[in-house]
C-alpha cells in the first residue's frame, strides 16, 4: 500500500469514526503539519456529503440499489467492490489536483487588475477634502468642490467648473490635475493624457510625479504595458504593488 493508499485508508477511518484514541491523535497531529492532507480531508468530507445529498430521494435510493445489485453480482464474480464513499474520494480526488494546477497557474501571474483598482484607490495626491478657504468662491474652496463632484462621479460638472482657471492662479496645477482626470472619466482619453503630460511640464513640478501616476495607470487600463512601464514599476508577483519609478 503506497503513501496515497494509506492516507485514503485514514481518513476513511476517521470519517466512520474507527480511530483508536492514540491513531486519532497522531491524525489531528498530522493535520496541523502536512497541508497536501489537510486538502485531502476537507476535499473527501465534501465529496462525501455531496454523494449522500445526491441520493437522498427515493429516485436516487433505487438507482443505487441497482448499482448494489450489481456490485453485488460483480463480487460474487471475484472483482473488486468499491464503496461510494470511495466513488466520491477518487472524483473528488481528480478535483483537487484540478484545483492545485489552478492555483499554481493563477499564482504564475499577478491580478494585475486587481493591482491597478488599488492603486487608483490611494487617491494619490488627491487630498482636497481637507482644503479650507474664507468663502465659496475662493480658489482653494473651488478646487474643493469640484474634487467633491469628482468623487461623485460629477465628472463632465468638474471639467467646467474648472475650465477658467488659468496658469497665474495658485491652485492651477491642483485645476489641471482634476481636470485630466475628469477628461478620462468621461471617455476621453488623448485629452486627458495630453493635460497631463503639461502638468508633468510645469515649470514648478509640484504636481509632477502625482500626473506621472496617474499617466502610468491610464496607460496600465487602457492595456498599454509598455507606455505604463515608462512611470511605474508593475509588480511581477501578488505580494508586491504598483510603484511609481
Amino acid at each position: 500500500m503506497d503513501a496515497e493508499e494509506k492516507d485514503i485508508a485514514l481518513i476513511n477511518k476517521y470519517l466512520d469514526f474507527q480511530l483508536s484514541e492514540k491513531e486519532l491523535v497522531s491524525f489531528e497531529k498530522k493535520l496541523t503539519t502536512d497541508t497536501n492532507f489537510f486538502q485531502k480531508l476537507q476535499t473527501y468530507q465534501q465529496s462525501e456529503t455531496i454523494v449522500t445529498q445526491a441520493f437522498e430521494n427515493s429516485k436516487h435510493q433505487k438507482r443505487t440499489e441497482q448499482w448494489d445489485k450489481i456490485l453485488d453480482s460483480e463480487e460474487k464474480l471475484e472483482k473488486k467492490h468499491i464503496p461510494w464513499r470511495w466513488i466520491g474520494g477518487i472524483a473528488a480526488g481528480f478535483i483537487l489536483v484540478l484545483s492545485i494546477w489552478q492555483f499554481n497557474n493563477g499564482q504564475q501571474e499577478p491580478d494585475i487588475n486587481t493591482r491597478i483598482a488599488d492603486a487608483w484607490n490611494k487617491k494619490i495626491g488627491l487630498s482636497y477634502n481637507i482644503i479650507r478657504g474664507e468663502n465659496k468662491d475662493s480658489i482653494r474652496q473651488i478646487i474643493r468642490s469640484a474634487f467633491e463632484k469628482y468623487e461623485n462621479g460629477d465628472y463632465q460638472k468638474v471639467i467646467t467648473k474648472l475650465k477658467d482657471i488659468n496658469q497665474t492662479q495658485e491652485a492651477y496645477e491642483d485645476a489641471l490635475l482634476l481636470r485630466g482626470l475628469s477628461l478620462y472619466r468621461t471617455g476621453n482619453t488623448t485629452a486627458a493624457l495630453q493635460t497631463l503630460d503639461s502638468l508633468i511640464q510645469h515649470p514648478t513640478g509640484r504636481k509632477s510625479y502625482v500626473a506621472k501616476w496617474y499617466e502610468g495607470l491610464i496607460y496600465l487600463d487602457e492595456g498599454n504595458l509598455k507606455a505604463a512601464r515608462q512611470f511605474l514599476e508593475i509588480p511581477s508577483d501578488n505580494n508586491q504593488e504598483i510603484k511609481l519609478k
